[in-house]
């Protein structure tokens, strides 16, 4: 059954103590960025469940990035992220082909030969990876399902697919003009997290149901993260979590 879980930066509360208790009251396991920001320590003694580390890097270091050195820059943050995973005992790793407008000649190519390169990094550790389509308003490439489709084709074709999946963003699809539900009919590679928010960063929208749409993917995702970035209140946050979870456990 799918879990629902919180990404810990959009958690309500100044700091990271108060962040933290809200997830524990509510029984939330997290997911966490792996930047300079997060205070792993007090994650790490929370006891709290940590099931996805972001690569967060990805911002400014990824495969679409012109320069060919930012490359090795972004398979070394992969291996940071990879590190703080097993610090914190999460199963998985998300990346995403890069953020921007400005990118490289041969996009599809250069995604396809980085992430086949650093799997094998991910896969000695005994974690598993999580590749995520962003919108056109955050990438200027690889935004497009039927494109990402086609990566994933080849990157699992080689026989050594097994942990490598993919993470699906209803705030992004549906930046990209895509609706989630149709999305989700159609997508024939294996989905181990959906990404909860809304249009525009916003949190997820309150009249849909979303665990009508998670059920139309082939089988049920292992987290549903809830992620925005339009911060509402603590009270609202709870509602919306009671809500998910009556939801996506129906």
């Amino acid at each position: 059954m799918t879990r629902l879980a919180y990404v810990e930066d959009c958690l309500p509360g100044e700091t990271t103590a108060e962040r933290l208790r809200f997830a524990e009251r509510h029984a939330l396991p997290l997911e966490v960025a792996c930047r300079p920001e997060l205070d792993v320590a007090a994650v790490a003694a929370s006891g709290l469940e940590v099931v996805t580390v972001q690569a967060y890097g990805m911002h400014d270091w990824h495969p679409l990035h012109p320069d060919p050195a930012v490359h090795e820059r972004a398979r070394l943050h992969l291996v940071e992220a990879m590190e703080l995973a097993l610090r914190l005992g999460a199963p998985r790793v998300l990346a995403v082909c890069g953020f921007g407008q400005d990118v490289c000649d041969q996009p599809f190519e250069s995604c396809r030969d980085f992430f086949r390169a650093v799997w094998p990094a991910a896969r000695a550790r005994g974690l598993r990876m999580v590749l995520e389509p962003l919108s056109p308003l955050r990438a200027g490439a690889m935004t497009e399902p039927a494109e990402f489709q086609r990566l994933m084709d080849e990157l699992r074709e080689s026989g050594e697919a097994e942990g490598l999946a993919t993470a699906l963003d209803t705030g992004h699809l549906a930046d990209g003009g895509h609706d989630a539900a149709e999305v989700f009919r159609t997508w024939r590679h294996p989905v181990e997290e959906v990404q909860l928010r809304g249009a525009g960063s916003h949190p997820p929208e309150a009249g849909t149901d979303w665990g009508a749409a998670l059920g139309e993917l082939a089988e049920p995702p292992e987290v549903a993260v809830i992620e925005y970035r339009r911060p509402i209140p603590a009270a609202e946050c709870s509602e919306m979590v009671a809500r998910l979870r009556g939801q996506i456990s129906a």
